[in-house]
């Protein structure tokens, strides 16, 4: 919410803004998903209906607006493009890697798989939204990336936001959810400082991205 928030206030400084805008509204409607399909039900329910439905049709509303050929052009030559794709890559192929380990050998056998031990839940939305859409859709980016096509810039800053908010909202959970019941198998200690390792390793990639767009301008601006 604050970088959402923060996003939001800084829209009149450029288009980089709105790229900020998108990742937190894209962690948003995550979260919010989550909300309503890994927790029971409960008095926040239209809660959690207003804030996916206001997040996914806000990026339905901002994305149209945003000039993704105007944001493009802020990113010179020397914008490290295939470094940051390659960045993109290694998290989908990681992440893709983590959850067919975890969800193949369920497939096929009769056993529920290990995730969903002491969750009460008899499937796992994260997996389903990582494999059906925040996977692809970072293959994809990256992909467009590499190749300089201007919605692989939009796409990119938005995904490194989106990344270092939900690494850091993982660390944070996990953290809290250890300290309330260390018994638990839905939160361990063990990841928080693997989660803060990729928040910050995604915190100098999203460094990289906004000092290339601003650096390039610079660079206009003496010329």
């Amino acid at each position: 919410m604050p970088v959402l928030i923060a996003s939001m206030l800084s829209t009149a400084r450029g288009p980089v803004a709105l790229v900020a805008w998108v990742g937190a509204l894209g962690s948003i409607a995550y979260q919010a998903v989550l909300f309503l399909f890994a927790t029971p039900f409960n008095a926040f329910f239209f809660l959690y209906v207003a804030l996916a439905s206001l997040a996914i049709w806000s990026l339905v509303a901002l994305v149209p607006q945003i000039q993704v050929g105007q944001l493009a052009s802020r990113f010179g030559p020397r914008t490290p493009n295939r470094a940051l794709a390659a960045y993109l890559l290694i998290n989908a192929a990681l992440f893709l890697m983590l959850w067919l380990r975890a969800t193949v050998p369920s497939v096929l056998s009769s056993e529920a798989p290990a995730f969903l031990a002491g969750t009460g839940m008899t499937t796992g939305p994260v997996q389903i939204l990582d494999l059906g859409f925040t996977l692809p859709l970072m293959a994809l980016t990256a992909v467009l990336l590499w190749q300089r096509k201007a919605w692989g810039f939009l796409l990119t800053g938005s995904l490194l936001v989106m990344l270092a908010i939900e690494t850091l909202s993982i660390a944070v959970d996990q953290w809290l959810g250890h300290a309330a019941d260390p018994a638990s198998p839905a939160a361990s200690a063990e990841i928080v400082p693997v989660m803060l390792v990729l928040t910050a390793i995604g915190l100098v990639a999203l460094s990289v991205y906004l000092r290339a767009a601003s650096g390039h301008r610079a660079d206009e601006s003496g010329a």
